[in-house]
């Protein structure tokens, strides 16, 4: 079974094109690599689905006309309309180019890792979501002691990325976890 966890974003279904199952998309991939994409993954009625690109062709910097095998027609098509398309997190690492992102992974994927600062070695959390509704990209860290924290998502204060053991080691400037 598919998690969100396991997913990041990667753009938004906008409407269906022609009578047989094509449908536009905004994305943050190009065409060719949505192609070298294992599937990409929908919410259907609330279940994860994954969904394997048989067509995709770029239109503009950021649409693309996509064909998922399984969509065979318009109505099925415009069923999809305004659903967040997926990729499994660790098919789009480097891919997505973005101010958001961390060591060239986009900075949603780290959900779920820990946080270790390096100079004290303390657990600060676990990052929960990702603010970048800013210039400032925030990992949301929820901290041992339940209390929740933001501390910036900058590929500077990063010493180290263990991707097996979801963990990042940063440097927590001073004071930051006092706020």
């Amino acid at each position: 079974m598919i998690t969100r966890e396991q997913l990041t974003e990667i753009g938004t279904i906008t409407k269906a094109h022609g009578l047989h199952g094509e449908m536009a998309a905004t994305m943050d991939i190009d065409a060719e690599d949505l192609a070298a994409l294992r599937c990409v993954v929908l919410n259907v009625d609330g279940i994860f689905v994954p969904f394997f690109p048989s067509n995709a062709r770029q239109r503009g910097s950021q649409a693309v006309l996509l064909t998922l095998d399984g969509v065979e027609n318009d109505r099925e098509a415009a069923a999809l309309i305004g659903g967040t398309i997926y990729a499994l997190r660790d098919d789009v690492a480097g891919f997505i180019d973005s101010e958001d992102d961390v060591d060239g992974v986009p900075a949603d994927y780290f959900t779920g890792f820990t946080i270790i600062d390096k100079t004290t070695g303390q657990n600060i959390g676990t990052v929960t979501d990702v603010d970048d509704s800013t210039l400032n990209v925030l990992f949301i860290i929820k901290r041992p002691n339940g209390n929740t924290a933001h501390i910036p998502a900058a590929a500077e204060l990063v010493n180290d990325i263990d991707h097996k053991r979801r963990v990042i080691t940063m440097t927590i400037p001073g004071g930051l976890l006092d706020l």
